[in-house]
C-alpha cells in the first residue's frame, strides 16, 4: 500500500478534481483544549499542502468521555464549538470535516455529528450518525436521514460516520443522489481494524464512489484505535494510506475515474430495485 508522509509534496490538482486530506489524530477524551490544538496543527500541515478540504476522525473534539461528562461539555449547534472550526478553516483557507457531539437544546439529546465548513468558515453541511455502535445507543441519539450532502469546488460529497460505512444501503443512498466522493469520519479500533478496510474498499467499488475514510489514532482508556487512514478510489483501490500513528496524508480525486469504473460494470445502471422492496 501506498503511504506518505505529512512532508510529502503533492503533484499539481488533476482537472476537475480535489486534493483531500485525511487527519489521523491521537484524542484526548473530554479535553476540547488539546483536542482542537491537535486539529489545528493537522490543518495547519493540510493547508501547507495545499489540500482543499480535510477529514478529521470522529468526535475528535471530545472523544468519547464519560456520559456525566459528555453532558457538562456538550454544545449546540452554532455555539463556540462550530465557531472554533469555522474560524480555523477561515484562516487558512481550507474546508474543515469536524467530528463533534451536538445537543439538542429542545429534548436534552445528545447527537454525534459531522460538521462541514467551507474555506471562509461558512457551514456547508451538517450530519448525525444514523448507525450507533454498542456503547454509543446509551450516550447518543441516532440521525434519522442520510442528509450530509454537499457540493464543494465541483465534487459532489457526501458524509458518513463510522460505523455507517459497515451497511451498504447508507453509502448506496448517497451515490443514488449523484454523490461523487464520501468523506468518512471514524474512530475505529483495534481487533475491526481489518473490517474497516474491507468496508471502504467495497463501498467504493460497488457505487463508483471515492471514499476518503479519516480515523482516529492512539489509545484510550478503552480502546486501542486502529489508524489506516485512507482515500480509496471508485475501482477500490487504495490511492494513499497511513500508518497507525498520527499523520496527516493527502491525495488527488481524479474524477475521470468515476466515469472509468462505470465503463468496467455500472453496478447503479444494472441494480433491479424491485427485488429488494422487502429490504
Amino acid at each position: 500500500m501506498n503511504q506518505a508522509s505529512p512532508q510529502e509534496t503533492q503533484a499539481p490538482h488533476p482537472s476537475g478534481g480535489l486534493r483531500v486530506a485525511l487527519a489521523q489524530l491521537s484524542c484526548v477524551e473530554g479535553d476540547k483544549r488539546q483536542n482542537l490544538i491537535a486539529c489545528r496543527r493537522a490543518v495547519e500541515r493540510a493547508a501547507g499542502l495545499r489540500a482543499d478540504i480535510i477529514v478529521l476522525p470522529e468526535l475528535i473534539l471530545t472523544g468519547f468521555p464519560p456520559q456525566k461528562e459528555l453532558l457538562r461539555i456538550v454544545e449546540a449547534a452554532h455555539g463556540a464549538d462550530d465557531d472554533a472550526f469555522g474560524d480555523m478553516a477561515a484562516q487558512h483557507g481550507i474546508a474543515i470535516v469536524a467530528g463533534l457531539p451536538e445537543l439538542d437544546t429542545d429534548s436534552g439529546a445528545v447527537f454525534n455529528a459531522m460538521v462541514v465548513f467551507g474555506r471562509r468558515g461558512e457551514e456547508l453541511a451538517r450530519y448525525h450518525k444514523a448507525h450507533l455502535f454498542d456503547g454509543e445507543r446509551s450516550a447518543y441519539r441516532p440521525g434519522d436521514t442520510l442528509n450530509g450532502l454537499f457540493s464543494y469546488e465541483g465534487v459532489r460529497c457526501g458524509l458518513l460516520c463510522c460505523f455507517d460505512i459497515e451497511f451498504p444501503e447508507a453509502a448506496r443512498t448517497l451515490a443514488l443522489q449523484g454523490t461523487q466522493c464520501i468523506l468518512v469520519s471514524s474512530a475505529n479500533m483495534l481487533p475491526w481494524d481489518a473490517h474497516h478496510r474491507l468496508h471502504i474498499r467495497a463501498r467504493a467499488l460497488e457505487n463508483h464512489v471515492f471514499v476518503a475514510y479519516a480515523n482516529r489514532a492512539g489509545n484510550s482508556p478503552d480502546f486501542a484505535y486502529a489508524g489506516q487512514s485512507a482515500l480509496i478510489d471508485p475501482l477500490g483501490r487504495v490511492v494513499r494510506e497511513a500508518r497507525a500513528d498520527d499523520q496527516v496524508i493527502v491525495a488527488d480525486l481524479d474524477l475521470e475515474l468515476i466515469a472509468q469504473s462505470r465503463e468496467v460494470f455500472d453496478y447503479l445502471r444494472e441494480r433491479r430495485p424491485g427485488l429488494y422492496s422487502g429490504a
